[in-house]
């Protein structure tokens, strides 16, 4: 590929980048609006959410050689016990990576791999979060308010972050992957063409 037409490549990314990145804020907003409506309209999700990650948690616990129990939104290992609400599942974040991956300008094959990985991290983060607030419950109980409100949720936020920054960056080095073996190919082409 020439210098020219190489140039002329960047530029009409660069102003394809440039729109996009004008509406992204009023397309993020307004995507995550709705969801949080559609949540709301359908408690039933969160008591799903609710029952679901108690569930996980009892599995994990179980696993790890601990005696949990699990009852009407509760949860107790070792001495410590918990009532999951819906702020302590992984349904808000998730809402969240969702609407930045779903305003963000990519295919609908690229959108429905970072929901569906992204949902997963999300479940898989919040886990590992309820788990070490029981060990700050046990071992620190007068830690517990601060690491639960202050630390997990800041860290939450920049967990969803991360993940979307990770999602962008898989899906440019795809694209860049994509792009390279034709342009490549067509390098080789004229380059045998000129030794000819």
């Amino acid at each position: 590929m020439s210098a020219r037409s190489r140039k002329r490549t960047k530029s009409a990314g660069s102003a394809f980048g440039q729109g996009h990145a004008l509406w992204f804020p009023a397309r993020f907003l307004s995507i995550w609006l709705i969801m949080i409506l559609v949540l709301s309209a359908w408690p039933s999700s969160e008591s799903w959410a609710i029952g679901a990650t108690v569930e996980s948690l009892r599995l994990v616990l179980l696993a790890a050689g601990g005696h949990p129990v699990a009852e009407d939104g509760m949860i107790q290992a070792g001495g410590v016990s918990f009532r999951i609400v819906s702020d302590c599942t992984p349904l808000m974040p998730t809402i969240l990576l969702g609407s930045g991956i779903l305003a963000f300008p990519a295919t609908w094959r690229w959108k429905t791999l970072g929901l569906a990985a992204g949902a997963l991290a999300m479940w898989a983060y919040n886990l590992m979060r309820v788990l070490a607030l029981f060990v700050v419950k046990g071992r620190w109980p007068g830690a517990f308010d601060f690491v639960h409100v202050y630390v997990w949720q800041s860290a939450t936020l920049l967990v969803v972050f991360m993940l979307f920054l990770a999602w962008i960056g898989a899906r440019a080095r795809w694209e860049r992957s994509r792009t390279r073996g034709p342009v490549m190919a067509a390098d080789a082409a004229v380059s045998t063409a000129a030794g000819r």
